[in-house]
């Protein structure tokens, strides 16, 4: 017996995990009459159905024989794709490959470029997945495997053998070769896990950081800022302002008979610019930043 979903499968619901999400399985052509799978391949355990997802929107083991009409539900029973046939020669999939042949339906989700592709329309088929009236590109945190014999493009993601998150930069052509992310040292890859992730805290707190200078995030990903200012003036205002790309971002004000202490935390994005600023009086007390 076939397996209808790939093991490695992830079903995702606006670009977030479809934690105890449904998958119900019926015969191909209709959705009332439901069809069972199993949880092995000799037939031996049958499934649930629905079967449920866990919290990371992954599925058990699905095994199945023919084709069925196959519905995916959030876990308050919003249908979120549909696919028939599913099984033989189709198998349900977010993220597969796209093909010209196929028939997508109204939000279902392809690979295409390097990239994830939302359909946003009915009876999608033939169209080459690019961001127009047709296809939206779908920007996911948790992306796929690292595969040898994908184009990757600028800025596509892939889950390297390390199960960390790395972002391509440069586009694949004719002469270029993407290696692997684990231990590139071409420039093709970097790491790209979200805050946190192969970043080190650095303490500025005596050197490196100003107030009132600007400073730019060039490092790739998001950098995460924690400053307090100290006013040891007492009874005057402790301020400080937060300053992105030129704009005001965030202001704190405190008045009090003694010294006062003002604290923010922001995050910059990869290309940002920020600055900090406060009254005459304040001095830096604390300014860390994870790089």
């Amino acid at each position: 017996m076939p397996r209808l979903i790939n093991e490695f499968q992830q079903f995702f619901d606006r670009g977030e995990p479809l934690a105890n999400g449904l998958l119900y399985f019926y015969e191909s052509g209709s959705s009332s009459v439901a069809k069972e799978t199993y949880l092995d391949s000799a037939e031996s355990i049958a499934n649930s159905n629905p079967v449920k997802l866990n919290g990371d929107g992954r599925c058990p083991n699905v095994f199945g024989s023919g084709v069925y009409n196959v519905i995916v539900r959030t876990s308050s029973g919003e249908q979120i794709q549909a696919r028939d046939p599913v099984g033989g020669s189709s198998t349900l999939g977010f993220g597969s490959a796209w093909d010209a042949q196929t028939v997508y339906s109204l939000a279902f989700v392809v690979f295409s470029s390097g990239k994830y592709w939302q359909s946003l329309i009915s009876s999608n088929v033939g169209n080459v997945p690019i961001e127009g009236a047709i296809w939206t590109e779908v920007d996911l945190t948790s992306k796929s495997f690292y595969i040898a014999d994908v184009n990757y493009v600028v800025n596509s993601r892939a889950i390297g053998g390390d199960g960390n998150i790395y972002k391509c930069l440069i586009s694949n052509g004719p002469a270029t070769t993407i290696v692997d992310p684990v231990g590139d040292v071409s420039g093709t890859w970097i790491a790209d896990g979200g805050i946190g992730v192969n970043q080190t805290r650095i303490n500025y707190s005596s050197s490196g950081r100003t107030l009132g200078v600007t400073y730019t995030n060039s490092t790739g990903k998001p950098r995460f800022v924690d400053v307090t200012l100290q006013d040891v003036n007492p009874g005057s205002n402790a301020t400080l302002v937060v300053t992105i790309n030129g704009n005001i971002h965030s202001r704190i004000d405190a008045n009090a008979a003694a010294s006062a202490n003002v604290s923010k935390s922001f995050v910059v994005q990869d290309g940002e610019s920020y600055s900090v600023t406060g009254s005459a009086a304040d001095n830096i007390l604390y300014w860390w930043e994870l790089n």
